[in-house]
């Protein structure tokens, strides 16, 4: 599969949105009681991606012939605020390009720290795979569950990091 990675733009909310949406509720709000299954799917909507890009957040989108695989998003240059892989691209390095994408994009604007993600059961391995370690026990709010982790960076004498 021949995969494209781009910026995403802010025109795009909606189909960002109808891309995640989905697949959140498949690998992870099925976990969850209705109130907070509820509540975690509204962060997804189109208003709120909206607002996310408004705010801030930097958007990169996997595109294979033309078609959306995957999105990832960052906060502040070191959060991982989204990260999901259409089915049929999963397990096929989309999910790792889409992070060395954001990392690297991270580090062009200057962040030189560790990145922080709060991941889904269902990704903690793929997050593990990546380097992340577990940075606290899992916890629940307002009924979502969620992972701590955190990718430790190291930089070099010369500057460069890894």
């Amino acid at each position: 599969m021949q995969v494209v990675i781009r910026e995403g733009r802010p025109s795009e909310a909606s189909a960002i949105s109808d891309f995640i949406t989905p697949l959140a509720a498949k690998f992870i709000a099925h976990e969850f009681a209705a109130p907070a299954r509820k509540l975690f799917l509204a962060t997804f909507s189109h208003a709120a991606v909206d607002k996310y890009i408004a705010n801030g957040f930097r958007y990169h989108l996997a595109e294979s012939e033309g078609t959306m695989v995957g999105v990832v998003a960052t906060r502040q240059n070191r959060h991982v605020y989204h990260l999901f892989v259409a089915e049929s691209a999963q397990r096929s390095g989309v999910g790792r390009s889409l992070w060395n994408r954001a990392r690297e994009a991270a580090r062009e604007s200057g962040y030189r720290g560790d990145f922080t993600v709060n991941s889904s059961r269902f990704a903690v391995g793929f997050y593990e795979r990546l380097g992340f370690v577990r940075d606290g026990h899992e916890n629940a709010r307002d009924g979502i569950v969620s992972v701590p982790l955190r990718y430790p960076v190291t930089c070099g004498p010369t500057g460069g990091c890894s």
